[in-house]
């Protein structure tokens, strides 16, 4: 691939990096980057998520994570609404409990 579809690529990525993020782009990159996020992650990968028990303890022991914290607070009230229903771990995953 090159020439003019290179350079569109090219421009478009530069755009989307460079541009000022919004609040919650902000914090949403803090908490993917943060090691609460990726230990959570790693404790799924393991199979420490399997139960609705062991996501509920995964779940708080982020959610007491000063990121979380601002992440949470700064989503809007319906979308706090879905992660108290179906959970932090199966809303990431677009999953519910059954």
């Amino acid at each position: 691939m090159g020439g003019v579809p290179a350079a569109a690529v090219a421009s478009t990525a530069i755009s989307l990096l460079t541009r000022p993020k919004d609040k919650m782009t902000v914090l949403a990159d803090r908490l993917l980057a943060s090691q609460e996020f990726k230990s959570l992650t790693q404790q799924i990968a393991s199979g420490n998520a399997e139960t609705a028990a062991k996501r509920a303890r995964l779940e708080k022991l982020i959610a007491r994570s000063e990121i979380f914290d601002k992440w949470y607070k700064a989503l809007t009230i319906e979308q706090q609404k879905q992660i108290g229903r179906a959970g932090f771990i199966n809303w990431l995953s677009g999953t519910s409990e059954d």
